[in-house]
């Protein structure tokens, strides 16, 4: 699992494995929510990738 600050804007991005996207996506709410940033969790899962024909 690892965390990152995008460059594209006030976002922050976790990558981790796909049984663990809920836990961390709350212990990063709670973690936000704790200072009094209003912040917002989207879960998704990585693409399967370009095709080569």
């Amino acid at each position: 699992t690892g965390v990152t600050i995008s460059g594209a804007g006030p976002s922050v991005i976790a990558a981790c494995h796909e049984g663990d996207r809920q836990g961390i996506g709350v212990a990063m709410l709670d973690a936000f929510e704790s200072v009094g940033v209003d912040a917002r969790v989207y879960t998704t899962h990585v693409g399967e990738g370009a095709t080569l024909y």
